[in-house]
C-alpha cells in the first residue's frame, strides 16, 4: 500500500489528505489529530469529523505571505505560517450538513467513486485551529448485522492519532475486529489508535 492508492470503500471510509500550498516544509512542525464519530441512527448513519492543528513553529511577528517567506536554508523552512488545502474523502453519496473551521466554505465534488469535501485553512506560528465536518453516511455504511470502516492513512504523514466514536440505538455489540475498543457503554464504543497504517474496523451487532 505505500503507492498511496484509495483503499476499497464497500462500507464507510475516511481519508484525510493535507496538502501544503505554501512554499515552506512547515508541514513538518505540524501536530494534528483526528476524531470521528459516527452514530447508527434509525433516521440513517451520520458522522461528525474533527481535524485538530497545532503549528509549532517558533511564534513571530512576520506576516504570513507565502510569496515573501522563502529562506535559504531547510531548516528555516520549516518554520514559519502553514498553508493547508484539505480534503476528505468519504464514502460516495454522503452528504454534507455543515462544515465549520476552514478559511473558505466548504465543497463537495465527486471523486475516483468517493464524496470529497474540500476546504483551506492558515495556521500561524504557534496557532492551534480545529475543523470540524458533519455529514449524513450513506445507508451502505450498514450491511446486515454488520458496520464497517476503513480509516485510510495518507502516504507520507506519520503516525497521527485517530480516535473512533460508535453510538448505535438498539440491540447489543457482538464483536468488533481490527481495532479493540478502550471504552464500551451502553450504544457506544471508543477506539484509540493511529495512522501508521490504514486501520480498519468491524463491529457486528445482535444477539451472540
Amino acid at each position: 500500500g505505500w503507492a498511496g492508492k484509495l483503499a476499497p470503500a464497500a462500507q464507510d471510509y475516511l481519508l484525510v489528505v493535507d496538502t501544503n500550498v505554501g512554499y515552506n516544509k512547515v508541514s513538518a512542525n505540524v501536530e494534528q489529530s483526528i476524531d470521528y464519530d459516527v452514530t447508527l441512527s434509525p433516521e440513517g448513519p451520520r458522522a461528525r469529523l474533527t481535524v485538530r492543528y497545532t503549528n509549532h513553529s517558533a511564534v513571530t511577528e512576520e506576516e504570513c505571505n507565502k510569496f515573501t517567506q522563502y529562506v535559504p536554508t531547510y531548516e528555516q523552512m520549516m518554520e514559519g505560517c502553514y498553508w493547508d488545502y484539505v480534503r476528505v474523502y468519504v464514502p460516495q453519496g454522503a452528504q454534507l450538513v455543515s462544515a465549520t473551521g476552514g478559511d473558505k466554505e466548504a465543497t463537495a465534488i465527486d471523486e475516483l467513486g468517493r464524496t470529497v469535501f474540500d476546504t483551506t485553512l492558515l495556521l500561524r506560528p504557534g496557532e492551534s485551529r480545529e475543523l470540524s465536518f458533519e455529514y449524513r453516511l450513506p445507508s451502505t455504511v450498514i450491511q446486515g448485522d454488520t458496520y464497517a470502516l476503513i480509516a485510510q492513512k495518507q502516504a507520507g504523514t506519520e503516525a497521527l492519532p485517530l480516535t473512533v466514536s460508535v453510538a448505535w440505538p438498539e440491540g447489543s455489540l457482538r464483536e468488533t475486529t481490527g481495532m479493540a475498543p478502550e471504552k464500551t457503554e451502553p450504544h457506544r464504543a471508543q477506539f484509540h489508535t493511529d495512522l501508521s497504517v490504514d486501520r480498519q474496523l468491524e463491529m457486528r451487532f445482535g444477539a451472540r
